[in-house]
């Protein structure tokens, strides 16, 4: 889907990650609606050299790891931050208002937590959603 409409996905994964535990296809799914997303908003903003990062790093304050998808699209509106995770709100002419809050959902159910804010230039300069979850226990990683 991603390099039939022409975007670079680049994905960084640190050497050192703690273990989390998650549902394969409930995460799946949050990082396509992020990927989609951000595809969308480069098309529409017609970006000449579309591209995501994608970076996975352990979180040295929180411990756990972090997921961050960062692209090179206009950036989110700031009146529209505020209300990103909202049901039914969208910036899409055609969207629905459902793919955000259902990430969050998802995420929140990991005992995770999920943040919008404006990427670095170094990663893209447009949207960066960064996804945070906890590590695993020990105990946990055994059952």
């Amino acid at each position: 889907e991603m390099s039939a409409a022409g975007v670079r996905v680049e994905v960084d994964v640190a050497d050192a990650v703690p273990d989390v535990m998650l549902d394969e296809s409930q995460v799946r799914q949050c990082l396509l609606n992020l990927l989609r997303n951000a595809r969308e908003a480069m098309e529409l903003a017609r970006v000449s050299d579309p591209v995501i990062r994608v970076r996975v790093r352990g979180d040295d304050a929180r411990g756990g790891a972090t997921v961050e998808v960062c692209d090179a699209g206009p950036g989110l509106p700031e009146e529209a931050q505020q209300h990103l995770f909202e049901l039914f709100f969208t910036t899409k002419s055609r969207g629905t208002g459902l793919g955000l809050p259902l990430t969050r959902e998802i995420i929140t159910a990991h005992g995770g937590a999920i943040e919008a804010d404006r990427a670095p230039p170094e990663h893209g300069g447009g949207a960066r959603f960064t996804i945070w979850f906890p590590a695993a226990s020990d105990a946990a990683k055994e059952a």
